[in-house]
């Protein structure tokens, strides 16, 4: 199936402008659990998310998914790199950081099922909360 191109466009930038929240981290301007926090606000940060994670299925065979795709991916790899320098920094403790990615990104990956605008938080509480609870589990307490 093809997809529209615009899908494509708004998969894109929604994983241009989370990459570069994290990659942020690396040019030392977040620290790594800052880095995460502001990873969810991006993710919460409306119709471009619903968008790539509705609809990257849809585009799988489409040209423009091997970008997006590869995008992703890097999205990932940075998120975890973020978490490994947390723990190599003593920040967060972590037995494995490939799973604490992946737990990371379904949290904030199934959001956008329940979220509604006009609803009891908005995306910024929402954020905020995801992003306390999950940096509460993994901060050192050393």
């Amino acid at each position: 199936m093809s997809a529209d191109p615009r899908i494509s466009q708004e998969l894109a930038h929604f994983l241009e402008s989370g990459l570069s929240v994290v990659l942020g981290t690396r040019n030392g301007d977040l620290e790594p659990d800052g880095a995460v926090a502001w990873a969810i606000r991006v993710h919460e940060s409306g119709d471009r998310v619903t968008v790539f994670l509705h609809e990257w299925r849809v585009i799988e065979d489409d040209a423009a998914w091997k970008a997006i795709r590869a995008a992703r991916r890097e999205f990932e790899d940075a998120v975890e790199a973020v978490l490994r320098e947390g723990c190599e920094t003593g920040v967060f403790e972590l037995r494995d950081t490939r799973l604490a990615t992946l737990g990371f990104l379904g949290m904030i990956n199934y959001s956008y099922q329940w979220f509604r605008p006009g609803g009891r938080f908005g995306a910024r509480a929402i954020a905020d909360q995801l992003s306390g609870t999950y940096l509460d589990g993994i901060r050192s307490t050393g």
